[in-house]
């Protein structure tokens, strides 16, 4: 799932608990991380540090 289809899942982020909010945030790092590998840019434009990176996949 992605950070777009979960917001389309769960709706108005203003009803979101926490956990949602949490989720919804984590999913959209490992977009633009996926993306990023993809030789592209992150959501805001700019790549994302080698230690960003690291922590959100600590096998690379």
């Amino acid at each position: 799932m992605t950070g777009t289809e979960f917001r389309t899942l769960h709706g108005d982020p203003t009803t979101w608990t926490t956990t949602d909010i949490e989720a919804q945030q984590n999913l959209a790092e490992i977009d633009d991380l996926t993306h990023l590998l993809a030789g592209g840019a992150t959501r805001a434009g700019k790549s994302k540090s080698a230690e960003t990176l690291t922590a959100l996949n600590p096998a690379v």
